[in-house]
């Protein structure tokens, strides 16, 4: 089904991690630069990393929200210890 196997490009937490997630897009980026999308394989290639830049994406989304939700349960928290945790 995919010519990439999956295994050769997941993100491992420590890469993660270690690179943060702009740092994963940039080498994704990097990776696509250097695709020829006239050729059948590359452009399976290039679908596969705009996969990987969308959940990644959706990585930043989430995470933008969590840190939300914590900010408004910290306004609303009389505990000041609790509140200074989230």
């Amino acid at each position: 089904m995919w010519p990439i196997r999956v295994q050769d490009f997941a993100v491992r937490n420590q890469k993660l991690l270690r690179q943060g997630v702009s740092g994963v897009q940039e080498q994704i980026r990097g990776l696509r630069r250097g695709l020829n999308l006239e050729l059948p394989g590359d452009i399976d290639k290039d679908q596969f990393y705009l996969a990987c830049l969308d959940a990644l994406d959706g990585l930043l989304a989430f995470s933008d929200h969590y840190a939300e939700e914590a900010e408004r349960q910290a306004d609303d928290c009389p505990d000041a210890a609790r509140r200074d945790e989230l």
